[in-house]
Parts: structure tokens; sequence; C-alpha cells
């Protein structure tokens, strides 16, 4: 399917991501941010890649990352998910959900209800329900469909992205539950011979929906798209980028509250990480080129915070934790002596912690693997 290629490519990057046992940096006497590394239980010598949490409290949040298995392989190496939950003190394993292709949502309302999203056999949409005791898979032989990202609006609403068939034809789709049944609905998009990809879903409301992804007509040049619901219908929102080379390709993100849509990503014509802020009607745009990508946004308490992914060179100077001032993106202290990279950001609605999965130097100047970390202080 149309997502296969870029799907794969991910991976494959996600294959350096391990998170490491290293100890926290004690706090100093200046009022650092309380910064906790909080690695989870996972078998020897197994590294985890790509994480997703999801978080209710300071004390309850739940997480589900993908595992390779420690043997040589070329293309197509061995692989699970695995899963845990947090009980403000530690992670411990839960249920692994029973994917057998790689991941294309995940929803979380709360521990004992949790959704993810594969493909079956023969492109078949395949999904998968957590009660808090144990995984139930469901196919939907009819529908053929490619899920990219999920997000929800209640446990009767559930919403997913990705690309559908109709007919002969592959186009950018939204599945979406009512309590019931499923149905799918192709998203508009100009007609290109690449098409668009969906790679994110964000439900601000119920009646504002935000997908993004990246359109194409070569698979060389790309430009960001995106699409909003407004209750009825859905409709293109123009997002000013124009079409480039970058990588990696344009659309990371999307989140916020209904007239305050935030989208990240990567700029295609200059390469640089880029955020777009929505005010209710046009974008407010902002290039970061001390970064390669905008890779993840999150709201902590009363404040927007985004991750950089490094610049091509080097690493970013002033680290890759930012926190939004009202007109720039400040540099924030993360969790390492330099945070050089962060991959994804969740915090609970509450503002009780930020959780980042981030790599850096040591205070000898050492580079780290990705490690998992949590702060329940304010940011500095």
């Amino acid at each position: 399917m149309p997502g296969f290629t870029r799907l794969a490519g991910g991976v494959l990057l996600a294959l350096a991501m391990l998170i490491a046992g290293a100890p926290a940096q004690a706090a100093t006497a200046t009022a650092a941010p309380a910064w906790q590394q909080t690695d989870p239980p996972r078998p020897d010598y197994q590294s985890l890649n790509a994480p997703q949490i999801r978080a209710f409290s300071g004390d309850s949040a739940v997480m589900t990352a993908l595992y390779f298995e420690p043997v040589d392989c070329d293309w197509v190496c061995p692989f699970s998910y695995l899963s845990w939950r947090w009980n403000g003190t530690t992670w411990t394993s839960t249920p692994r959900p029973p994917l057998t292709s790689y991941i294309g949502g995940y929803v979380a309302l709360s521990p004992t209800d949790q959704w993810a999203f594969d493909t079956g056999a023969g492109g078949a949409f395949r999904t998968h329900r957590y009660n808090g005791a144990a995984w139930t898979t469901t196919t939907v032989p009819s529908v053929k469909f490619d899920p990219s990202g999920a997000a929800a609006a209640g446990p009767d609403d559930i919403w997913v992205a990705g690309t559908g068939q109709f007919g002969t034809a592959y186009k950018p789709a939204i599945a979406r539950w009512n309590g019931s049944t499923w149905t799918v609905t192709a998203l508009p998009a100009a007609a290109a011979a690449g098409g668009v990809e969906i790679n994110d879903i964000h439900v601000a409301a119920r009646n504002e929906v935000w997908v993004i992804g990246d359109r194409t007509s070569n698979y060389t040049d790309y430009q960001l798209y995106a699409a909003r619901w407004n209750g009825s219908t859905w409709s293109e929102v123009k997002t000013g980028t124009g079409y480039g080379r970058a990588t990696p390709v344009p659309a990371a993100a999307v989140t916020g509250t209904p007239g305050d849509i935030w989208i990240t990503g990567t700029d295609p014509v200059t390469g640089c990480g880029l955020t777009l802020r929505w005010n209710g009607s046009s974008f407010a745009r902002q290039n970061l080129c001390q970064a390669s990508a905008v890779s993840t946004i999150t709201r902590y308490g009363g404040d927007w915070v985004i991750g950089l992914a490094p610049p091509r060179t080097g690493t970013a100077p002033d680290g890759a934790l930012r926190r939004w001032t009202g007109s720039t993106w400040q540099p924030i202290t993360g969790p390492h002596p330099r945070t050089t990279e962060v991959t994804h950001l969740a915090a609970d609605p509450a503002g009780g912690a930020l959780w980042a999965f981030s790599r850096g130097t040591d205070a000898a100047g050492n580079r780290t693997l990705p490690e998992l970390w949590r702060l329940t202080g304010p940011l500095s």
C-alpha cells in the first residue's frame, strides 16, 4: 500500500532508538527541573523504539513501544510490541497488543480502554481493543485501509487516519467508529501522481478534527498537507508551505484546542524545523533552523513544549527542548546536561508530569542512547 514504503523507512530509522539505563542527573543548587529517568521493564538485550505514551494524571499513564528481536536479519526483522502501565512510581508490564504489522495508530481513553490498529491479510483493517485484562482483535474484512494515526473524542467516537482503497484507487481517508460500526470516508486532496499520505490526526472537539500529511507528485518533492472536519464535512486547509526535498518529510504532529491548533514538522523548502499555529482563520509560521524537524509537541501545564530533531550537521546549539513564550520558542532545561534530540513528548491534562523520550550528552560530554524521562516540577 502507498504508506508502506515510508513506514518501513521510519521503522529502520527507529532501530537506532534504545532505552539506556544510565542514572538520572542529580539536581544542582540552581533550580533545575526534577527530571527522573524512568525506564520500563523489558526482556534482556531488547531495544525499544518509537514509544507512545498516554498520560491521565501524574500517577497514571500507559505506554506501548516497538522492540526488535536480537537476531541477525536483513530487511524485515522479527518484532513485537510491549505495553506498560505507570502507577506513579514504576512501570508494570501489561499484556502485549497482538499486532502482526507495524502499529498504525494508538488510542488510550483510560488504562482499561485502549485501542491499537494495523492491517491484516489482504490489507484488511484490524482493530485491537484492551479492557484492562486482555486484547480483543477484530478484522473488518470489507474495509481495505492502511492506518497511520488515531485519536478519540470518546469511547463511541474513534477516528483513524490512513490510506483507503476505493475501487482500484488509493486515497487519504478516515475510518470512524460510532460505537458499533466503522465507516471509511475519503479525504479531499488535489489530484497528484503520488497523492497524499496522512501522518497524524487530532480531535480538538467533536466538531473539529484535524489531519496532517504529505502531498507529493513524484515521491521526491513534498508539501505539507492539512485538512479539517467542521462537524459535517472535510475541507483542505492550505498551509502555505511550498514543495521541496526536505528530509524528513514535512508533517510530524498536530494538536491543540478549537481555534488554537499547532502543526509541527519540517519546512520542505528550507529543511528547517517548522511550527504552524492556526488561530481559527490563518496560520502563523515559525522556522527553527537549529533543527531538521520539530518532531513532537504537547501542552504541559500552561505551556506548549516542543522537541527537536538535530540539524543535519552538528546539534541544536541551545538544546532540543523548547517552550512557547507567546512570540518565540525559548530553550529550556532538558533531562540531560545537554539534550540533543527529543522524539516524543506527553503530558497529563492537569500538568502533573511531562514525559520525554530523548538523547543527549552526559557531564563528560559523551553521547547517550535515547532514554525515557519524567518531569514533575516546573520548566526552567
